[in-house]
């Protein structure tokens, strides 16, 4: 009867660590805190900002008949109103 209950009990203590060891693992690691991830996203801001500033980026048209298209259908439909809900 003793072994039963001692095994149970390992048991348990056994499970208790391996949750307290996957809840770590998951939720109590350090992570960035408030503070440090909003300058981070600063910092890529910038960074993205340089590049669109220089220019490398260029948005160039797939395919010139849909470009075409849209501009006659700005023509026709004329200026888009807002809807107001």
């Amino acid at each position: 009867m003793i072994y039963v209950m001692l095994e149970i009990w390992f048991w348990i203590l056994l499970a208790f660590a391996v949750g307290v060891f996957a809840g770590w693992m998951f939720w109590g690691r350090h992570g960035l805190t408030a503070e440090e991830r909003i300058e981070y996203r600063v910092m890529k801001s910038r960074e993205e900002s340089k590049v669109l500033v220089q220019g490398k980026y260029r948005i160039t048209p797939i395919n010139e008949e849909l470009v075409y298209q849209i501009d006659n259908n700005k023509k026709r439909d004329g200026p888009v109103r807002a809807r107001h809900l």
